[in-house]
């Protein structure tokens, strides 16, 4: 399966945006292996009183953009998921896991077919 590049950032701010002036909170940047190239990745956010999911399925190699400059909480989530998924953000350096060097390769990622990922490199 090829999913729809969707441009996640843009994407957030817009529904965000609709939340009017309910003050919002990052809480979590998950993602979820499909096992097939693709992950599915779900921002969970705290709008007024409320929690909400935004669920977008992205290409495994796809680079998104950082949302780090929306909310600074951001940042370490992203490059846990760099060192853990292996996934990919503008400008994001991993290495807050899993220290650059040590062979360990997106130790978290499902094997898909035709395809080594996850484990060790090698």
């Amino acid at each position: 399966m090829d999913p729809k590049v969707v441009d996640v950032k843009a994407d957030l701010k817009n529904q965000l945006e609709k939340s009017g002036s309910e003050p919002s909170r990052l809480i979590s940047i998950i993602p979820l292996d499909n096992a097939d190239g693709t992950l599915d990745l779900i921002y969970m956010f705290q709008i007024g009183d409320g929690l909400h999911q935004f669920r977008y399925q992205v290409r495994a190699d796809q680079e998104l953009d950082t949302i780090s400059d929306l909310f600074k909480g951001a940042l370490n989530m992203e490059r846990e998921n760099i060192d853990l998924f292996g996934m990919r953000f503008k400008g994001v350096q991993g290495g807050l896991l899993i220290m650059p060097g040590t062979g360990i390769v997106a130790p978290l990622r499902k094997p898909s077919p035709g395809h080594n990922e996850g484990g060790k490199d090698g």
